[in-house]
């Protein structure tokens, strides 16, 4: 899955809505974000990003928000989505990613948070 699809995914579980060209002209998404515009009450406009994947502060929120669990050990790191788990066939299933964290353990974080969030996003209507 790309990074753009993680992230709409993502932000379909947090319930942000991912702006449109038609919505919002100047708005788009890709790689480096979900990118809207943001006006100033004439003072002009600037663009605000949201990307939990390079973000630590987006994404430590949408963790929360969704309630995913981190936990590590020594190699890895782990999101688990518990509070979104359900039965199924008599197994508990739930959202979860893991990513090593070599060699970089706070990307590796990140990028599990989205991962797990991503999940949540694709079992939505």
């Amino acid at each position: 899955m790309t990074d753009k699809e993680l992230l709409e995914l993502a932000a379909k579980a947090a319930g942000i809505k991912v702006p449109s060209k038609k919505d919002y002209p100047y708005a788009y998404i890709n790689k480096t974000g979900i990118h809207r515009d943001i006006s100033y009450g004439g003072d002009g406009t600037r663009m605000s990003c949201w990307n939990p994947l390079i973000n630590d502060g987006d994404a430590l929120r949408l963790a929360v928000k969704l309630g995913i669990e981190i936990g590590f050990d020594p190699r890895a790191v782990e999101a688990t989505a518990v509070a979104r788990a359900c039965e199924v066939d008599g197994q508990t299933i739930m959202p979860w990613a893991w990513e090593e964290l070599e060699p970089d353990p706070y990307a590796a974080t990140r990028r599990a948070i989205v991962r797990a969030a991503a999940e949540i996003g694709r079992e939505m209507k």
